[in-house]
């Protein structure tokens, strides 16, 4: 079953107002990290959620899911108290009515394929993903969007097993860091000559 299917299913089987966390990872767990950074990061990819702070927020929990799997963790561990938290499933709902159509274009692209070789490098593949979340998190307007992409289209890979998604999300990793060193060397450049 696709990704975008499953999260569908997901919220069609919840009778109650609420959905717990811990409930909500359980099912999500035979997706692996890559499902849950996905989550956190797909807001951020749509121009209509490019509120100030919101990269901030959704790049810490980005961070430490990809720092557990640079440590070769397999899959998400919760503390108790965040796995007993609820989210409102109407908000959920209305969260997926918007992320559900970008990521079935994206399904649409990626397939399994060619992923052995990350299978045995998923910690380098974590490290990669630290440093995107740590630009992510930083407050530059309009400079998140490159490394919301990578980190997504990363996490797709890792997700459907496309060794050529996480290929080309590595690429755009490393694009996304020289502009941001570029842009940066420039801004210094620019405050020293005002100085």
């Amino acid at each position: 079953m696709r990704t975008s299917a499953l999260l569908e299913q997901i919220a069609q089987e919840q009778r109650g107002e609420a959905i717990a966390i811990g409930t909500l990872f359980d099912r999500l767990a035979d997706r692996g990290m890559g499902l849950v950074i996905l989550l956190f990061v797909l807001p951020n990819c749509i121009p209509i959620f490019s509120v100030p702070g919101v990269s901030a927020v959704t790049g810490l929990p980005i961070f430490i899911i990809a720092m557990e799997m640079a440590l070769g963790k397999q899959s998400v561990v919760l503390p108790a108290p965040l796995r007993a938290k609820h989210i409102p499933v109407a908000g959920f709902t209305r969260i997926l009515r918007l992320l559900v159509p970008a990521l079935r274009w994206c399904e649409m692209l990626i397939k399994e394929r060619r992923y052995s070789f990350f299978e045995r490098h998923e910690r380098f593949i974590g490290c990669v993903l630290m440093i995107m979340a740590i630009i992510l998190a930083l407050p530059m307007p309009f400079l998140n969007f490159l490394p919301a992409v990578c980190i997504a289209i990363i996490a797709l890979g890792i997700v459907e097993k496309d060794g050529l998604a996480v290929t080309l999300g590595l690429i755009l990793s490393a694009i996304a860091l020289y502009l941001l060193t570029l842009i940066i060397d420039t801004l210094i450049a620019l405050v020293l000559g005002w100085l």
